[in-house]
């Protein structure tokens, strides 16, 4: 039922969290902290999956760092590697 139903998809969330994690810790080169992942969580809701993946594959370890610094008013909903 609902329960179970809750518990798969905050599974399916946090699984999806941690793989765009990976991404962004493979393109700055060290893990990313906790700070960090809140971010990618938050973003992720917001701007999607192709929306991250674009950032982590498009823009180089500077940018990235600088995107996930970025306040997320000042992110917006436009595509972060400016497509």
């Amino acid at each position: 039922g609902d329960v179970y139903e809750k518990g798969r998809d905050k599974g399916y969330d946090e699984a999806r969290v941690e793989l765009i994690a990976e991404h962004f810790a493979l393109r700055l080169g060290r893990a990313l902290d906790a700070r960090e992942r809140d971010t990618l969580a938050r973003r992720l809701g917001s701007l999607g999956h192709t929306a991250l993946t674009r950032v982590a594959f498009t823009l180089d370890a500077a940018q990235t760092a600088a995107w996930l610094d970025a306040p997320d008013d000042a992110i917006g909903s436009a595509d972060p590697a400016g497509r």
